[in-house]
């Protein structure tokens, strides 16, 4: 809030970046990255970004950051550049890290990032067994229940 009690704007890139921040979770997977761990893994990338401009880019203090820092930020967070000036793709993005989550959250991120590859060690056949029961369950929860007085007798 600001000081006449509305709303900050902070800006599109801090909210994505906020985002991305709330939905990457570092490898212990118990807390957000710090900002010196952004910046310290931007750097084994071979780029620099303070974790001062982080947090400046964090609070919409800084607004306009070169597309170098948005190139070194999308690299850390595995995010497409245009994450964080596109709506579309912010959306797909979005949509990913939701998925992201609910992998984790089953406990199948680290099966399916195992190995290295987008896909670690569970094969492209069974991934997609995976989803079509997870598109089975999607559907039994969207299906609505008939009526009362039409299930009985």
């Amino acid at each position: 809030m600001d000081e006449t009690g509305g709303e900050v704007d902070r800006g599109v890139i801090a909210d994505r970046l906020n985002a991305l921040f709330a939905s990457s979770p570092n490898p212990d997977r118990r807390r957000e990255w710090t900002l010196k761990e952004v910046s310290q893994g931007i750097g084994e990338l071979g780029h620099e970004v303070s974790p001062s401009y982080i947090w400046r880019l964090r609070n919409g203090i800084a607004r306009n950051p070169t597309l170098q820092h948005l190139q070194a930020l999308a690299a850390f967070f595995k995010v497409p550049v245009a994450y964080f000036v596109d709506d579309d793709v912010a959306d797909q993005v979005r949509a990913e890290l939701r998925a992201r989550a609910v992998w984790r959250e089953i406990g199948l991120a680290d099966a399916v990032s195992r190995g290295g590859g987008p896909t670690g060690d569970i094969a492209p056949e069974d991934l997609d067994e995976v989803r079509a029961f997870l598109d089975e369950i999607r559907q039994r929860h969207q299906q609505t229940p008939p009526p009362a007085d039409e299930t009985a007798g």
